[in-house]
C-alpha cells in the first residue's frame, strides 16, 4: 500500500484538519463532494490486515510520508511489525548511485576496494579489478560538441575517482535519492559534467527550498 496516509483523507491534500470538516461556500455550509470521498475506511482496513476476510501466507508492506499521522491501532505490533525509514541520501549512497548510474549492466564489478568512510555498507559492496578496456562510452549526441577534457571513454578506476569527487559535493542527508536520480538525468552519458555542475545544483536545490518553507509559513 502505498501511501497509506492518504487513504483515509476526503481530499487528495495531506494536510487536511478532518475529513469531516465541512466547507463554507456562498454562506452556507457544503460538505465534501462524492468525487473527494475516502475510498477506504480505517475500520475496513484493519479488518482486511487480521479480521475475518483476512488471507493468509502473505506479506504487507505500506510506505506513508507522514508515519505520526498513522492510527495507532494500524501501527501497533501484530499489524505492521517491522518499521524501517528510509531516510534522506548519505555521501556514500550519493557515491554508490554515481558510479551505478554511469556503468553498464554488464561492466565486471568484483574485487576492487571501495570501502566507504561512514560504515553504512556493506563489506562486499565493492568493484571488481579496474578491466583495462572502456567501460562506458561518453560521446555526446551527433550535433553536440564534445569538450577537450573530456575522454572518449571511461574506465572503472576513473569512475570511483569521479564518485568520490561527487559525494565531496553533496550534503550528507540533505537530498533524497531520486532527487539526486533526476540531476544525474540531466547529465546522462556526462559524468564529467555532473562533476562539474553539481555545486551550483546543490545551491540552487537549496534556496529552492528555502523558498518553499516560507511559502508555507
Amino acid at each position: 500500500m502505498e501511501d497509506v496516509d492518504a487513504a483515509f483523507h476526503h481530499s487528495i491534500s495531506r494536510t487536511v484538519e478532518s475529513p469531516e470538516k465541512k466547507l463554507i461556500t456562498g454562506g452556507k455550509e457544503k460538505g465534501p463532494s462524492p468525487d473527494s470521498a475516502p475510498k477506504i475506511s480505517l475500520s475496513g482496513l484493519l479488518n482486511a490486515l487480521d479480521g475475518v476476510g483476512a488471507q493468509e501466507g502473505r506479506l504487507l508492506f505500506a510506505t506513508t510520508n507522514r508515519y505520526e499521522t498513522l492510527d495507532a491501532a494500524l501501527r501497533r505490533p501484530g499489524r505492521m511489525d517491522v518499521h524501517v525509514e528510509f531516510k534522506l541520501a548519505s555521501q556514500y549512497q550519493a557515491a554508490g548511485l554515481f558510479k551505478r548510474f554511469y556503468m553498464p549492466d554488464d561492466a565486471t564489478t568484483t574485487g576492487v576496494e571501495d570501502v566507504p568512510d561512514d560504515g553504512e555498507s556493506d563489506k562486499d559492496s565493492g568493484y571488481g579489478t579496474p578491466p583495462k578496456e572502456k567501460l562506458i562510452d561518453v560521446e555526446l549526441p551527433e550535433g553536440e560538441k564534445l569538450l577537450p577534457s573530456h575522454p572518449k571513454g571511461l574506465d572503472l578506476a576513473e569512475l570511483v575517482l569521479l564518485s568520490e569527487k561527487f559525494k565531496e559535493n553533496i550534503p550528507d542527508r540533505e537530498f533524497s535519492m531520486a532527487s539526486l536520480q533526476g540531476y544525474l538525468m540531466m547529465h546522462k552519458g556526462r559524468p564529467y559534467d555532473a562533476i562539474e555542475c553539481v555545486e551550483a545544483w546543490v545551491q540552487e536545490e537549496k534556496v529552492r527550498k528555502e523558498q518553499v518553507v516560507k511559502d508555507s509559513v
